[in-house]
């Protein structure tokens, strides 16, 4: 007797041991197709199962590109925060990268920001790094970014169904229902849940491969896997499935049919795949988690855990919005009644998703699948925050999900399970004739279920003022996919033919893909927009010498309202002081008040003098500050984080002043608080045929200041060999805010040339002149600095 442990079997694979090699002879001797069996001129079994799978893929990548040709071939372009933040760091990275540096800094957002410690950041994703600089512009690149990774998510999905058991036609199946199902169409904006969403399967699938295979070759792919997803992608979800797939391979191996030792050995090798992940993901992603742990710390208040009260409770899937799995236009039409952000709402996978992966379930046996349907139930009740309680359990249990404060992103990790089973059950509905039979009945259920479903919906829809045609453009897709569905899976179940199995099959494949298609294009507000924010925003760049780099703080603003991209400074390389960033600046004002500098030529690089004055003390009246009120002078206020300090500005003003940046560099690289340095009547400086060389054109202006000084004006306005130096110092570093240490110096990036002419960039941003900004934006009102809000994808 063998003393050889049993190698258990797969939960993925059928009851009677059928896998997705095909069903078994009918005389009960092995495999249907034996190497040596086919006739003459007939592929081998294992040729033509590969010929299927290649198939399956190439249809799919064909589907893929079609449904996304519109994003790739920019007849449209994205919307909310994909164009307000995701494409503006990209067209950042790919700038640094033209100019042949690391995208490291960004000197023109929130008077300097940390770009490489923003985990969202593409700096170090392979495609954005390949793309960003080969594509033409920055817009196509991001548009290829964009939509290569949704089209590689549906490849991990098929790959998942494949080791659940699925055959070539399911594998299809479950690529399309994962990769154009509610998440990715919802959150479309978000570009970095669709980088994480990508690899997900990928790691799941590799991950139980190698559990049931044995092999740590796959192990350490499914690792890598969990690192790319944490490049570019969003750190809530990265951090979580790491839990997640703990939670999936321990219940596939108590599912499994080892028992005794064999379990616990099947259980240990869980435990090192998941530590084998971990790790592999630890070293990928230890660049990323460094410069947030260490410089985004001190940057911004977004470091530490959330509250529990947000973390639980921001941005759930409620159960009103599970209507969506059958309706999704109908939640979209109902968005106003959900405390929920639209793009959380959506969790469609096709209207035959759950009929299909109930018929897998009935395929397997409740003993053998239960692992998989508590995974789901689990993650959805996850998805639905604190209501449920068990988003609640985990903020106590799981320190990871203290730092995701949008519950809806974790329907992701149920939606990608229905996928899987829904196309392994596709696969065994057509290769057991009884099932089939099963399944017409479930099918005439669903049916009942959906049209009462509808009838509820409709009502609803009718209370709220939607019309008509807008109810039978939500209602109707889905009961013609079910009623249609039904019948085709009736009529394979009328007759034990392979040839009625096989068109069955084919059928309800067909009506999947018809049916995720038309979900594309009804929630297409979700997804993309009419080309404008975009190709403004390029033609812009295009003309910044001649237009946008003399625009003062009030036009600048307005110019990003006009183009539609909030960080449009990203990619017009001027600077702003509040930008559209999930990291905002930590003590910002304090660390203002406490910095040194001097009226009159001591602030900034390379001058001397005192701090600026302590709150409550009197501030000299400038021209142009905002702060002169007649004859008299308002005293300096500390404002609250975010809000910014006039009377430091205006200090501030008189340093860039003494720098000789008050007229002229400020003016020149379209700085906010152009001219705020000339007092009222002074004349300006000569303008006839500067040189081209950047230090002689400085040198020009300054010689000309100093020609045209007059005694007896303040101090500060003439020039001299200080200012002249302090100059010469301001050009050759750049400077940044840092909060613990004042200004901390950098060296000079060099000027880029691009689209054939002098680009704005790589021009240095003196401190004072950012600060100078911010005090000339302090003219907004409350309420529109409130109603800015933030990314919601952070």
């Amino acid at each position: 007797m063998s003393t050889e442990p049993r190698r258990e079997r797969p939960p993925g694979t059928d009851p009677d041991g059928r896998g997705s090699r095909g069903p078994r002879s009918p005389r009960g001797g092995g495999r249907a197709h034996r190497r040596g069996d086919e006739p003459r001129g007939a592929l081998p079994a294992f040729s033509r199962r590969s010929a299927l799978w290649t198939a399956a893929i190439a249809g799919y990548l064909v589907y893929a590109a079609a449904l996304l040709s519109p994003i790739w071939l920019q007849r449209v372009e994205p919307k909310w925060d994909a164009v307000n933040y995701f494409y503006p760091a990209f067209a950042f990275t790919r700038d640094a990268l033209l100019d042949g540096r690391a995208p490291l800094w960004d000197p023109f957002t929130n008077c300097g920001l940390p770009f490489h410690a923003d985990p969202q950041a593409p700096l170090l994703d392979p495609l954005a790094l390949l793309l960003a600089p080969a594509a033409p512009s920055a817009s196509q690149g991001f548009a290829l970014y964009w939509s290569i990774h949704w089209a590689w998510a549906g490849l991990g999905a098929l790959l998942l169904a494949f080791a659940l058991g699925a055959g070539p036609v399911g594998g299809l199946v479950a690529a399309i229902a994962y990769a154009f199902s509610g998440f990715f169409v919802g959150n479309a904006q978000h570009t970095t849940w669709i980088v994480t969403a990508s690899w997900l399967p990928w790691t799941f699938g590799l991950a139980h491969l190698a559990l049931f295979r044995r092999s740590w070759g796959l192990a350490l792919l499914a690792g890598a896997a969990a690192g790319l997803s944490a490049l570019g992608g969003y750190p809530g979800l990265v951090s979580f499935q790491v839990f997640a797939l703990a939670l999936w391979l321990f219940a596939a191996a108590a599912a499994s049919d080892a028992r005794g030792a064999d379990l616990w050995r099947s259980l240990a090798r869980a435990a090192a795949i998941v530590a084998v992940v971990t790790v592999v993901l630890v070293a990928i992603w230890a660049p990323v988690l460094h410069a947030f742990l260490t410089h985004a710390a001190q940057y911004t208040d977004r470091a530490g855990p959330l509250p529990r009260e947000v973390a639980n409770y921001q941005n759930p899937f409620t159960l009103r919005a599970a209507v969506s799995l059958l309706f999704p236009r109908a939640v979209l039409e109902l968005r106003d009644t959900f405390d929920s952000d639209v793009s959380m709402l959506d969790g469609y996978a096709g209207a035959l998703a759950l009929l299909l992966a109930a018929a897998w379930v009935r395929a397997r046996g409740l003993r053998r699948a239960w692992w998989i349907v508590a995974f789901a139930a689990l993650m959805f009740a996850v998805s639905l925050g604190g209501a449920a309680g068990v988003r609640t359990l985990l903020y106590d249990l799981v320190p990871p999900t203290r730092y995701m404060r949008h519950n809806a992103g974790f329907r992701i990790f149920w939606i990608l399970p229905l996928a899987a089973a829904a196309g392994a059950g596709l696969t065994a509905i057509f290769r057991r004739a009884e099932l089939r039979r099963w399944t017409t009945r479930a099918a005439v259920a669903w049916l009942a279920g959906a049209i009462a479903l509808a009838v509820w919906v409709a009502s609803a829809l009718s209370r709220h003022d939607v019309t008509q045609e807008v109810v039978a453009l939500a209602l109707v897709p889905g009961l013609a996919v079910v009623a249609l569905g039904c019948a085709a899976i009736a009529w394979a179940a009328g007759a034990p033919s392979a040839t009625r199995a096989r068109a069955g099959l084919t059928i309800v494949a067909l009506l999947f893909a018809g049916d995720l298609a038309i979900h594309v294009h009804s929630q297409a507000k979700t997804v993309w927009t009419v080309p404008g924010a975009i190709a403004e925003l390029e033609r812009t760049s295009i003309a910044i010498p001649a237009t946008a780099r003399r625009l003062l703080p009030a036009e600048q603003e307005a110019l990003g309202i006009q183009l539609g991209c909030l960080n449009y400074q990203q990619v017009l390389r001027l600077p702003v002081v509040e930008g559209y960033v999930t990291m905002t600046a930590q003590g910002f004002n304090d660390g203002l008040v406490q910095s040194r500098g001097g009226a009159g030529g001591g602030g900034g690089p390379g001058g001397g003098g005192g701090p600026p004055p302590r709150p409550g003390r009197a501030v000299r009246p400038d021209d142009g500050t905002g702060l002169q009120r007649g004859d008299r002078a308002e005293p300096v206020r500390r404002g609250a984080r975010g809000e910014p300090v006039l009377a430091v500005a205006a200090h501030l003003r008189g340093a860039s002043r003494g720098m000789g940046g008050g007229d002229t560099l400020e003016r020149r690289r379209g700085l906010p608080g152009a001219g705020a340095g000339r007092r009222a009547g002074a004349r300006a400086p000569r303008r006839s045929g500067p040189p081209r060389d950047l230090r002689r054109r400085e040198d020009h202006v300054l010689r000309s200041r100093a020609r045209r000084a007059r005694p007896g004006r303040a101090s500060g306005t003439r020039s001299g060999p200080r200012e002249h130096r302090a100059l010469r110092a301001g050009l050759e570093r750049r400077d940044r805010w840092r909060p613990r240490g004042g200004v901390a110096r950098e060296p000079l990036v060099p000027r880029r040339r691009g689209l054939g002419r002098a680009a704005p960039g790589g021009v240095p941003v003196p401190a004072a002149g950012l600060v100078a900004a911010r005090g000339a934006l302090g003219d907004r009102s409350g309420a529109q600095r409130r109603g800015r809000r933030r990314p919601h994808g952070a």
